[in-house]
């Protein structure tokens, strides 16, 4: 237990010697304590440095798990049998901002009874940190202990402002195409709409999936999105979407981990999934033509 409480007072601290302070220890005793946990279990739980510490991705799952059992045992509070459980989703940083955010609402948080844990990365995830209860990963990966289903089909095509006076992928071609990374999608729809593509255009090119999106809506030329990035621009009618070919991105795929039929994992999964029905039915009144 001392090994615990040295521990846990150091992950909430993120410190050795604030952690001693606490406990009234010295920082070579709580360090000494952790050493100690660290052998036992057999992985290393801080990452140390010269003058800091930081948990390791094994210890801030641990952190997790041991500060709140400490919260629970507390004698002195007494909000300890109305401990939220605590879910965690795994998924990507502009994915969580640009669908789920808008979709929490108090109201959503308060029925679920959750202490909704959103981790996000960018990138594709080689791995999901233990402590994930659900992912929403786009492509199809799979991970030991996870069940993988569909989530979203994502839909990509081209947009710009209402004020651009474009209204054709050939009229786009005039103004500046926006895009991420490289112009790999304004090839594809172009081809799909059977249209030579303008070599000659003028480009301005992101490293994140919003920006292009952004940048459409500030009128700065017509952007490539999908209906995820695009969605409340195209509700707003800050966007509209230029005639032209609808191609299909790679899906979504919600992964949920084994084991949890009960609790407020089935209530949780049941309601994203139906955010993304309702989603997609959106999308269609969006996306006429």
């Amino acid at each position: 237990m001392s090994s615990l409480r040295a521990f846990e007072a150091a992950a909430r601290h993120a410190s050795f010697a604030r952690a001693a302070e606490e406990l009234g220890l010295s920082a070579a005793a709580i360090s000494a304590q952790i050493r100690k946990l660290e052998t036992e279990m057999g992985v290393t739980l801080f990452h140390r440095g010269h003058r800091a510490v930081s948990l390791t991705e094994q210890g801030e799952a641990y952190a997790h798990r041991v500060i709140d059992a400490f919260a629970m045992l507390d004698p002195t509070d007494t909000l300890a049998t109305s401990v939220e459980p605590r879910v965690t989703i795994e998924l990507d940083a502009e994915f969580c901002r640009q669908w789920l955010l808008p979709r929490l609402t108090p109201e959503v948080l308060n029925d679920m009874g959750v202490h909704l844990n959103l981790r996000t990365h960018t990138g594709t995830p080689r791995s999901l940190p233990s402590e994930t209860d659900i992912a929403l990963l786009w492509g199809a990966m799979d991970f030991q202990g996870y069940k993988r289903s569909t989530f979203l089909r994502p839909k990509v095509f081209a947009v710009a402002s209402p004020t651009l006076n474009a209204s054709s992928l050939t009229e786009a071609a005039h103004h500046r195409l926006l895009h991420e990374r490289d112009d790999t999608w304004w090839r594809a729809l172009f081809d799909a709409a059977s249209i030579p593509y303008p070599n000659r255009a003028r480009h301005l090119t992101f490293h994140r999936c919003d920006l292009p999106i952004e940048a459409a809506a500030q009128g700065l030329g017509a952007a490539v999105g999908d209906d995820i990035s695009a969605e409340r621009y195209l509700a707003e009618r800050r966007l509209i979407r230029l005639p032209g070919p609808i191609l299909e991105s790679r899906d979504y795929h919600m992964l949920v981990k084994r084991g949890h039929a009960t609790g407020p994992m089935p209530r949780l999964v049941a309601w994203l999934k139906s955010e993304a029905r309702a989603f997609e039915t959106q999308v269609q009144k969006l996306l006429p033509g």
